[in-house]
């Protein structure tokens, strides 16, 4: 009678876990109850549930490393500290959709990021629940975390180090499910997301923001600076058109940001483009580093408009004070409650001021653990631009070598041929050809 109980409730579990299996868009989605004890509860049917947008907190007891195979799917176990709940259709009732500390399948796996192939995207979802023995592993599809390295990580870096946690997006829907998901108990059932260690910024977040000190003109563009401003309206999220998920960090109007402006090309045969890229926001009075989308504004140095009151040239502004423009964050970032991130990212710390007496300003960011800080970020070579990665630096310094060389033929160019216009126009020609980067295949 007992072996026929237990082979009864395997039965219901089944159903039930067959039926709410499903797939949400771009974020995926599942459900699977854990197995309580005693008999199946009476047939009443499947259950119709609302199952809103929530966070899955994960744990890392292990560090993830990149495999041999680069892109190799990794098949990952983590730890999941938080249930998944629904609400019954047209009631208040809770229903357990998955229990609280368990563990978890994910799947990470190496991509690449950019169409040249020079640097590596991570992406990670949870794609099965490990809730009973008897059971095994149940399919569930949960949303995806990315996150982009600068270059390839090399076979055994760590990608994830021990310990760390992370909130997975779960962005809800309707399914259905037995009976067994309403009587079942979790102890972490009524935990506030409060109580959690960390918190993600998530990706796809919306950021309105204006400067506030410093407009970036055509003279500061270039200057691979921090620029204080801050958010004109309280952040946006808009994944799947649903409402964010409770436990998310959510950036207010007023909010301080900062954003960098850079000239990658200052030597550019089609004219100077700065780049406008998101460095940090501001949670709590700590610098959280985030990577946006980043915004490209053309610009010729030097230029000069007429002042607002109309009695002075001033350098052209390409992005005044109160000007309110739109950033997306481009990925996730996970937030601990001591103001340490799971991504950091190469950045300058110097901010720009009115005035010429600029100090650097401390990033509170903290890197993976394996990973060289001082404190914030690396210490960069003699002549290096603070906080870039090598291949950007490498590309940076290339194009100030070419700037160079072309003005030294333009200026030899101008005196060797003054008197004589033709000539002038054919060596300063000449000289843009120089200058310009070996095409492949060019001899």
């Amino acid at each position: 009678m007992r072996l026929w109980a237990r082979c009864g409730l395997s039965l219901v579990l089944a159903a039930a876990v067959a039926v709410s299996v499903f797939a949400q868009s771009k974020t995926g989605g599942g459900a699977a109850q854990r197995p309580t004890a005693g008999a199946p509860g009476p047939a009443a049917g499947p259950i119709r549930v609302t199952v809103s947008p929530q966070l899955m907190h994960l744990r890392f007891a292990k560090a993830v490393t990149a495999p041999a195979q680069l892109t190799e799917d990794q098949d990952v176990r983590a730890h999941l500290e938080s249930p998944l709940l629904a609400t019954v259709s047209g009631s208040t009732q809770k229903a357990l959709i998955v229990p609280s500390d368990i563990d978890v399948n994910l799947s990470v796996r190496l991509t690449q990021a950019d169409a040249q192939n020079t640097h590596a995207r991570m992406q990670v979802r949870i794609v099965s629940l490990d809730i009973d023995p008897a059971f095994g592993r149940q399919r569930f599809s949960s949303g995806e975390v990315s996150h982009d390295f600068a270059g390839w990580p090399k076979a055994g870096d760590v990608l994830i180090p021990a310990g760390a946690t992370l909130s997975v997006p779960y962005f809800g829907g309707t399914q259905t499910v037995g009976q067994d998901a309403l009587t079942a108990k979790d102890a972490n059932a009524s935990r506030t997301e409060d109580s959690y260690p960390s918190h993600p910024i998530l990706q796809g977040a919306n950021l309105h923001i204006a400067l506030v000190d410093t407009p970036i003109d055509v003279n500061n563009a270039g200057s691979n600076k921090l620029f204080r401003a801050q958010l004109t309206e309280d952040v946006e999220y808009r994944q799947s058109g649903t409402a964010p998920p409770d436990g998310v960090v959510k950036l207010t109007k007023g909010s301080d940001v900062y954003l960098r402006s850079y000239e990658p090309d200052p030597s550019a045969p089609l004219g100077h483009i700065a780049i406008w890229t998101l460095a940090f926001v501001v949670v709590d009075g700590k610098r959280i580093p985030v990577r946006g989308v980043d915004i490209r504004e053309s610009f010729t140095p030097g230029s000069m408009a007429i002042s607002p009151d109309g009695k002075r040239k001033i350098p052209m502004v390409l992005w005044p004070l109160g000007q309110s423009r739109q950033y997306q964050i481009a990925e996730q970032q996970e937030v601990s409650k001591d103001g340490s991130t799971l991504w950091t990212y190469p950045t300058t710390t110097d901010v720009i001021a009115p005035t010429a007496a600029t100090a650097p300003t401390q990033s509170t960011s903290t890197a993976r653990p394996g990973t060289t800080t001082s404190p914030e970020t690396p210490a960069a070579p003699a002549g290096a631009t603070p906080g870039l990665p090598p291949d950007v630096q490498q590309q940076m310094d290339e194009n100030k070598r070419r700037a160079e060389q072309m003005k030294a033929c333009q200026e030899q160019a101008v005196k060797e041929h003054a008197t004589n216009p033709l000539a002038l126009a054919r060596a300063l020609s000449a000289c843009r050809q120089a200058a310009q980067p070996a095409r492949p295949g060019r001899r």
